[in-house]
């Protein structure tokens, strides 16, 4: 079921908003992870909708620019088993490559599993990579090399027959048709996982994750390969000696540095914001560890606008509130410019989940806050270059939570999923304009 309503919002700077929605066809449980923007400006959702005989099915959902559904298409294993999708890319000519997971065989262990689909939603091929010395294989990252090869990272554990101990983090490249050019395991003796990728124009893979020694934390690992799967170098930032370390993202500024971000545990203070910029050859040029007023500190979201500004948004403990979103910006050097904490007005869990820069040197903030009674509550915020909250808007028809964001010229894009009109469970696409701001 799919529909698309146009709202005016006369308390949203951003206004107008239209809201596009899909649920599958049994009504049960849809659940949108990513979203990706084609060239023809039309939209793809990705996730994972639970069928009644199938379990949950590998699903992409297509609207065009106007909002109204081209297409969706659901995709399940032999076995109808668990097959999800967490991630989705387009290329230049707007192909589409989705990737997420499956429980292929009666094992009941993971395996990495990619498509992709035309412009119009329809199925080239499809892959499914089981890691010859893995006995269970979780995808966690996907990007797109410069020839449309597809890059793959994330953890895979070893089978008892062999030598490695712990989880190993992999990294998988496949051509563009989705064959394995090569997979590369790194294992540091302890837990190893990739949990966010990203990829330079030359086919350099960089990847942030966590890596576990032989005694308690982790620390936060980044570390690049070239295109051919040689290793450039590894670097870990943080953790390990003082607590546990959480990689949530990395992106590449215009010099093509990689930025990563987190959360890492202090003796005393919880988990704290932590923010690292290295230079191509893995050298920190700087980092950032920032304590908020509570116990619970976690940079879930950042984006980098043309300038080198970076904008690091997600939720943290404030002294007499719960968790709130809070926002800082960098300058290109890693100087604070502002800080900004946002309270809903329910006093209660308030997390960012998504950023974008925005025009003028401000950014848009996508997140949950806690509601009256429906559960947690999408929410998107405006600031401007000084930090000053220029619009907000908060979807009070149910309960809903962002998985993506995206600026695509005059509008800004939120995908997500939560309560649709029939009252299920479905994808949710907002269409903000911006125009004029």
């Amino acid at each position: 079921m799919a529909s698309a309503v146009l709202v005016v919002l006369a308390a949203l700077a951003l206004a107008p908003v239209r809201e596009s929605s899909w649920s599958g066809p049994e009504g049960l449980e849809d659940v949108c992870a990513a979203m990706a923007v084609l060239p023809d400006r039309s939209v793809a959702l990705v996730g994972y909708s639970l069928g009644r005989e199938t379990d949950y099915e590998f699903t992409v959902v297509l609207f065009d620019s106007a909002g109204e559904l081209k297409r969706a298409n659901r995709l399940g294993s032999p076995l109808q088993s668990e097959d999800r999708a967490w991630h989705i890319a387009s290329d230049r000519q707007g192909r589409l490559v989705a990737a997420g997971g499956t429980i292929a065989d009666r094992a009941a262990s993971w395996d990495f599993f990619w498509a992709a689909y035309t412009p119009e939603g329809e199925t080239l091929w499809t892959r499914r990579l089981d890691l010859p010395t893995g006995r269970e294989d979780r995808l966690h990252a996907l990007a797109l090399g410069p020839e449309s090869d597809v890059f793959l990272a994330g953890r895979s554990r070893p089978r008892p027959d062999t030598a490695r101990t712990g989880w190993d983090l992999a990294l998988v490249r496949a051509d563009e048709r989705g064959d394995t050019a090569w997979t590369r395991l790194l294992d540091r003796g302890g837990n190893e996982q990739a949990d966010a990728l990203v990829v330079d124009r030359a086919g350099n893979s960089y990847v942030a994750g966590r890596a576990a020694g032989p005694g308690p934390g982790s620390a936060m690992l980044v570390a690049s390969w070239d295109r051919e799967g040689r290793k450039r170098w590894t670097r870990s930032i943080a953790g390990r000696e003082r607590g546990s370390a959480l990689a949530f993202g990395i992106l590449l500024d215009a010099a093509e540095r990689p930025v990563a971000w987190g959360a890492v545990q202090g003796e005393r203070t919880g988990f704290d914001y932590l923010v690292a910029a290295l230079d191509t050859c893995g050298a920190v040029r700087w980092q950032d560890r920032r304590d908020g007023e509570g116990s619970v500190d976690l940079a879930l979201a950042a984006a980098l606008d043309r300038a080198g500004n970076v904008f690091v948004t997600g939720s943290s403990t404030g002294r007499a509130t719960s968790l709130d979103i809070l926002t800082v910006k960098y300058s290109p050097v890693g100087e604070t410019l502002w800080t900004r904490r946002w309270n809903g007005p329910a006093n209660g869990d308030d997390r960012g989940w998504c950023t974008v820069a925005a025009p003028g040197g401000g950014c848009f903030v996508a997140g949950t806050s806690a509601g009256s009674g429906v559960g947690e509550e999408l929410v998107v915020l405006a600031y401007d270059a000084a930090g000053t909250l220029t619009g907000s808007y908060r979807r009070e028809a149910g309960e809903a939570r962002p998985t993506g964001m995206a600026l695509d010229g005059d509008r800004l894009l939120v995908a997500g999923h939560g309560r649709v009109e029939d009252g299920s469970r479905g994808f949710l696409l907002f269409d903000f304009s911006i125009s004029g701001r």
